[in-house]
């Protein structure tokens, strides 16, 4: 019997994905459903503030083309249907170049109003201590405990990174995630770590987007150090385009997952089902579009239900 996690990339309710008339998050997930609901934990990187308007008010917005907020409401109903009647967890990375969309005070308000809605977040707090600390998830149908790990290399300014008295997110440091994985070791069964990572261009260039669709030697050698120091599976995301995925010992590495759902340039996207097992991890690849809501492509089309382009 095998714990398993459904992984998704980027994600926000924002601009074009609310304003779509009659949109409700089953709308949103019912051409994954199937997918999603075979995992005991549905995770991904929530790239975005979470805040009302007017705790928004007197915020000041960053000047920079991308800035996103979702509805704290909108994002708990749409937690509360990937739950459903099976109880799936969610898990959300917050340590992303957006969460500081609003500055520190916008990252505060986004922390505190997930927390209350429930969700599991990994990769940022009110100080450093607490944004290396990891979610841990007992799953109840096997009774085991995951742990979530989250880092990026990506933010919009440097004093975005967490401090020790100082909000925000956990900086790629390969010293301390060898620390924090060793400590997670101790209280999981298994360590999944997650990086929003790849090259974030101001720009979304010829250029520059294909370099976002293939990982970096250096993304390598972090992901292997880390599955050295004891991680199991590797989550990557932040480009914006599917990359390559990895079997390394006996861990799994996702370069990158692309966009789950999100008001993004780019409508590719990939759901991965990973099973955790003491002998090893096994995981299967459904790669999706993603307009408004996503849904499997021909490549995948034995499980998928039909397309719900618009």
């Amino acid at each position: 019997m095998a714990t398993i996690i459904v992984a998704a990339g980027d994600t926000n309710f924002t601009r074009g994905i609310v304003s779509v008339p009659g949109i409700t998050p089953e709308k949103i997930i019912g051409g994954v459903s199937n997918v999603i609901e075979k995992g005991d934990i549905f995770f991904c990187n929530f790239e975005s503030v979470a805040a009302t308007p007017e705790e928004l008010k007197g915020l000041k917005k960053r000047e920079k083309e991308y800035v996103f907020n979702s509805d704290p409401g909108f994002v708990r109903k749409f937690f509360e249907t990937i739950k459903g009647k099976k109880g799936t967890e969610a898990v959300v990375s917050l340590a992303n170049n957006h969460l500081q969309d609003y500055g520190d005070e916008g990252a505060v308000k986004t922390i505190a109003n997930l927390k209350t809605i429930g969700i599991n977040i990994c990769g940022a707090g009110m100080n450093s201590g607490e944004a290396r600390m990891p979610a841990i998830i007992k799953v109840n149908r096997t009774g085991e405990r995951v742990a979530f790990l989250s880092y990026s290399s990506a933010v919009f300014e440097k004093r975005d990174y967490a401090g020790e008295a100082k909000p925000g997110v956990a900086q790629t440091d390969i010293d301390s995630i060898k620390v924090d994985v060793a400590k997670a070791r101790k209280d999981a069964d298994f360590v999944v770590v997650s990086f929003h990572w790849g090259p974030h261009p101001a720009k979304a260039t010829k250029e520059w987007i294909e370099k976002m669709k293939n990982h970096s030697l250096k993304q390598t050698a972090l992901a292997h150090a880390t599955i050295d120091a004891g991680a199991d599976v590797i989550i990557g995301h932040g480009p914006h385009f599917v990359q390559k995925t990895e079997k390394y010992k006996k861990g799994m590495i996702i370069y990158s997952a692309g966009n789950f759902t999100g008001d993004f340039v780019d409508h590719k996207g990939a759901l991965f089902e990973i099973e955790l097992r003491k002998e090893g991890i096994e995981m299967k690849s459904y790669f999706i579009r993603n307009t408004i809501r996503p849904f499997l492509t021909k490549e995948e089309t034995k499980e998928a239900p039909k397309a719900l382009l618009r």
